[in-house]
């Protein structure tokens, strides 16, 4: 529970200190009035209970197949989730996830599309064969024109951008998993 905390903290100070950074870089040329830190201050406030109230989710019924190949994603998603009690079963590349999917009930599909031996966009197709009412939430690193555009079209039915927010993961896996 601390560990989850702790990279809950740092993730999110990371995500502030580079948007308040921004705000502030003197090479932006962006002068900020006097109450700036006043407004800064309450946003700060209100992503704090916004993220509060995101995390606070009961799961412990639910199964997600989180489908990733890089160890420090799979530490990432393992803190992020652990306290939501919902079963977490791991695949590695697309053919396992298909094979673990055929093996399982699930209700929602992590998908990771750079994958090895079978990619993304293709066991999504399969999985969607299967099962057309599963939710598969895309997550990848390419942000590239299009891309959200092509996950859609294989069959997912959201997009996650890396690096992945802790705030938007849950809150895009609470509108799947709490209809």
């Amino acid at each position: 529970m601390l560990l989850f905390d702790f990279i809950t903290y740092i993730s999110d100070t990371f995500s502030i200190f580079f948007e308040f950074f921004y705000l502030v870089n003197p090479n932006t040329n962006t002068k900020l009035a006097a109450n700036t830190k006043f407004y800064w201050h309450t946003d700060l406030r209100i992503m704090s209970e916004n993220i509060s109230s995101s995390l606070n989710q009961d799961w412990g019924d639910k199964v997600i197949l989180v489908v990733e190949d890089v160890d420090t994603n799979k530490i990432f998603f393992d803190a992020a989730l652990r306290k939501t009690s919902a079963k977490i079963l791991w695949a590695k590349d697309g053919q396992e996830a298909i094979d673990m999917f055929k093996n399982n009930e699930i209700d929602l599909v992590l998908m990771d599309l750079q994958l090895p031996i079978l990619d993304g966009y293709t066991a999504t197709k399969e999985i969607k064969k299967i099962n057309q009412e599963v939710p598969i939430i895309a997550q990848t690193a390419h942000v590239m024109s299009g891309e959200r555009e092509k996950c859609l079209e294989a069959g997912c039915d959201d997009y996650l951008a890396k690096p992945i927010r802790l705030q938007i993961l849950m809150e895009t896996l609470s509108k799947y998993l709490n209809a």
